[in-house]
């Protein structure tokens, strides 16, 4: 799969990274185990960080990462993903020994997560229409000082 975007070998400067990195850890888990996925260990990985870039959209519209104001890049993204990926899954030398267009295979496999969920929460905007959010969810017509 190739995505749309390009992504850096060296490890940017992230704002507020390691509470982002907490934040997704925390709280709900992946439900799934490697033997779910048998002689597919890729499978296994990649649906993990499938699930990591879904739990870092949901970090990011909390009230402190939306305070801070920063829009996170995709190259930002991915490799929050990729450094998450690396503490959840069980290393294997495929991670850092097998290089695709010069990236280890996890960040590459981030990179295209990240494209994946991105291509996913288009398709379900562009389902629900202009009142739809990136998680698919109707957006209320609320007023000013509505408490919800």
């Amino acid at each position: 799969m190739s995505c749309g975007f390009d992504i850096d070998e060296e490890e940017p400067e992230i704002p507020m990274k390691d509470a982002l990195m907490r934040g997704i850890k925390n709280g709900t888990k992946y439900n799934k185990k490697p033997e779910d996925f048998p002689n597919d260990k890729s499978g296994y990985e990649f649906g993990l960080m499938m699930f990591i870039a879904k739990k870092m959209s949901f970090v990011m519209e909390t009230v402190p990462f939306q305070r801070q104001g920063h829009q996170y890049t995709d190259n930002e993204r991915a490799w929050i993903v990729y450094l998450v990926a690396k503490e959840l899954i069980p290393y294997r030398e495929k991670h850092d020994n097998h290089i695709i267009n010069g990236l280890p295979y996890l960040l590459h496999s981030a990179m295209n997560a990240v494209a994946s969920f991105d291509e996913k929460q288009r398709k379900l905007k562009e389902e629900n229409g202009k009142g739809g959010d990136v998680h698919g969810k109707q957006q209320d017509d609320k007023q000013d000082g509505d408490s919800g």
